[in-house]
């Protein structure tokens, strides 16, 4: 028995949907680093006075840009030259490049496959592994920034202010908040 056209392979679309779902964890983690960036450029010692209101203005100056300026940002105001840091920067903003501008162009072909959707989930996978790895060092520094402006501003009339900014935002950029997609399991049925 041959199937109507234009029936779908049932497992074809399974297979879609887990390459749709890795898709979404990279480009929210592509996301959750762009924000950790913003707050480093926010918190950074930058010109004018080091004070809550100069914080918040640098806040809003970076926070319609995107990762390729944050990043050229960062690293034309660190104060250390380390090829291997500018370079791991360099490689994610071509990573987001790659799977939100290009995701269609590279993988088309291989979408239209079990097999093919599963070489793109193997890719996908070793991707987020890599962005994992980067936003946990990025969060790093984002606390080594933290602790360090918090021990130079003890007596800051808005320390609760700046306590209270920055909880926010470790909370909401700490990975341990995002689900991580485990197995099939996880991507919902029609």
């Amino acid at each position: 028995m041959t199937e109507p056209v234009g029936a779908i392979d049932s497992d074809l679309v399974l297979a879609q949907r887990k390459v749709l779902a890795w898709v979404g964890q990279n480009v929210v983690s592509m996301q959750l680093m762009e924000s950790m960036l913003k707050t480093v450029l926010a918190v950074m010692d930058g010109p004018g006075s080091f004070s809550i209101t100069e914080v918040k203005k640098r806040s809003k100056a970076v926070a319609g840009k995107t990762l390729g300026s944050l990043v050229e940002d960062l690293l034309s105001n660190l104060p250390i030259d380390v090829p291997e840091v500018k370079e791991g920067f360099k490689r994610r903003v071509k990573q987001r490049n790659r799977l939100v501008h290009h995701f269609h162009a590279d993988n088309g072909v291989e979408f239209r496959t079990v097999e093919g959707c599963a070489s793109i989930v193997a890719k996908l996978q070793a991707e987020q592994a890599l962005i994992r790895e980067f936003n946990a060092s990025l969060q790093g520094m984002l606390l080594a920034i933290g602790a360090g402006m918090r021990s130079a501003i003890l007596d800051w009339p808005e320390l609760a202010e700046f306590d209270e900014m920055m909880l926010r935002l470790l909370e909401s950029t700490d990975s341990k908040y995002w689900p991580t997609i485990i197995s099939m399991e996880m991507v919902p049925a029609c």
